[in-house]
């Protein structure tokens, strides 16, 4: 991790644009940093709002407006459990629809806490659409040609 910063390498998922998809790619990018969500706030000028005991509002600038993520921790563990969102499925869509980050299956590598595996859902299909499962984690990885390439 660059301070600031967090770099996933992970097969590419084929996306869906559009002009009102803009908006989603913020939220996605903070889907992705399930594994150091207490680290958003620094890296892209979120904030949180409690909701209760186990969940919070994780408010996403982005451009002029804003989105909003509902993070809900593990009562028991104060881990990651779920994030979810109101997202475009698809470039001719009028209206959002629920979107679920599910973690599951944390266990320890490289010293930190991380989901195994995660499940994505679109409410109206019920079933995941996507399952990500992490294999391994570098720490204090020298990053310097990584970003040389690809540009900080």
């Amino acid at each position: 991790m660059v301070p600031g910063r967090t770099r996933e390498a992970r097969p590419a998922v084929r996306g869906r644009g559009g002009a009102q998809h803009r908006p989603g790619r913020e939220p996605r990018a903070v889907g992705g940093s399930r594994l150091v969500p207490r680290d958003l706030a620094d890296r892209c000028s979120a904030r949180w709002e409690p909701v209760d005991t186990t969940s919070a509002r994780l408010i996403v600038p982005f451009g002029d407006d804003t989105e909003v993520l509902t993070v809900t921790f593990d009562p028991g563990t104060g881990l990651l459990e779920r994030m979810e969102s109101m997202r475009f499925k698809d470039e001719t869509d009028d209206a959002k629809v629920l979107w679920t980050n599910q973690a599951q299956d944390w266990d320890e590598l490289g010293g930190m806490p991380v989901p195994l595996r995660t499940a994505v859902t679109w409410a109206d299909e019920g079933t995941p659409w996507a399952r990500l499962r992490t294999e391994g984690i570098v720490i204090d990885a020298d990053l310097d040609r990584s970003i040389e390439q690809a540009g900080p």
